[in-house]
């Protein structure tokens, strides 16, 4: 679902789980215009929803710290700049470059790259493709990871926001796509977002590093510096503020028995290869502002974190202990809180 203020200035992505809008990164606006937007948002919230935001940078976190909301720095965000990165202007990164190269040449890989635009005008044909290779990817990744717990892996449809997004996308020998990359356009940093990035099941290996090596030429040519390759957690939680201590530290607790049970390293390893400009790079936060949350808060996170609660706890039977103990001790608390009617239940996805 997308918001917008009452001015139509203004917009930021979030999903409903458990009465909670859980908000995906920073709202689309300028930082000035951060606090009307937010009250605006609260109308809108009158049927009861509460609210956390997952994703935020540091310039929400400095207005959420002044505000006295809750803040838990859990991550980094890894960024790759267009004009100057030098796996693009050909200084690194050679294998990359050269099985680009061989992926686009007719005679050996036979492959093409197109860019489509939605806001231009919709192919519902090309969108029906694009959305088949992301469900089959998506499929293939549960299947081999059946039994296992997953973490901030995306899951939402690719073509919910029309007007933010460009897609670059290839075709194989036979014509039809193979591969696509989806560039969401951000506000803060006058940038994009890219996510997913994937290839079609059976697709020649490289396509997903071509994707990227095309968005930074796409950008390139746009002027555009800032290319977000996502969320990188930590294994560890880094600063809290706005909490009590005693529940900040049952809370790092919890955390570091989560994420002992799941992988998260492989994205750094994957990102380290295309040379992120440290000098853009940029710590991730989950903002709380209706005081110390509750138990729904912390499971609508964790949901649209697509972290199964139920599945993480047959893994590491620890996590249970730390959210029993938090139970017992706390009425409220991050991960734990008050007896509320929590729906656990989730597709699989």
């Amino acid at each position: 679902m997308t918001s917008t203020d009452h001015m139509h200035t203004c917009s930021f992505p979030f999903k409903v789980k458990n009465k909670i809008a859980v908000v995906g990164g920073d709202p689309l606006c300028p930082p000035q215009q951060i606090p009307s937007v937010l009250e605006d948002f609260k109308e809108y919230r009158k049927n009861g929803w509460g609210i956390a935001f997952l994703g935020a940078h540091d310039h929400l976190a400095s207005y959420a710290k002044e505000q006295g909301w809750v803040t838990v720095h859990f991550g980094e965000e890894r960024v790759l700049n267009p004009l100057t990165n030098p796996v693009l202007l050909e200084s690194a990164g050679k294998r990359i470059i050269s099985q680009s190269r061989q992926l686009l040449d007719p005679d050996r890989g036979g492959i093409t790259l197109e860019v489509y635009s939605p806001s231009i005008g919709v192919d519902s044909v090309l969108q029906e493709q694009l959305a088949n290779i992301y469900n089959s990817r998506r499929s293939e990744r549960n299947r081999q990871r059946k039994g296992k717990a997953q973490a901030f892996i995306t899951v939402y449809d690719p073509f919910a926001l029309p007007t933010l997004m460009t897609y670059i996308f290839t075709r194989g020998p036979d014509g039809s796509p193979n591969g696509f990359a989806a560039l969401r356009k951000l506000g803060v940093n006058t940038g994009f977002h890219i996510d997913p990035c994937i290839a079609a099941l059976g697709a020649s290996r490289g396509i997903t590093d071509l994707l990227i090596f095309a968005a930074m030429a796409l950008l390139n040519r746009a002027g555009i510096s800032y290319l977000s390759l996502g969320y990188e957690p930590h294994s560890e939680l880094r600063d809290i503020t706005g909490m009590p201590q005693c529940i900040a530290k049952l809370t790092r607790t919890a955390s570091c028995a989560m994420f002992r049970a799941i992988p998260v390293g492989g994205k750094k390893a994957y990102h380290d290869k295309f040379r992120p400009d440290e000098s853009q790079h940029s710590r991730l936060y989950i903002l709380f502002p209706e005081d110390v949350p509750g138990y729904r808060h912390s499971a609508a996170v964790m949901h649209v974190a697509n972290i199964k609660l139920r599945r993480l706890m047959c893994l590491d039977p620890k996590c249970w202990l730390v959210f029993r103990r938090k139970n017992s001790k706390f009425g409220s608390g991050v991960l734990s809180g008050r007896r509320e009617n929590v729906d656990e239940r989730t597709e699989h996805e």
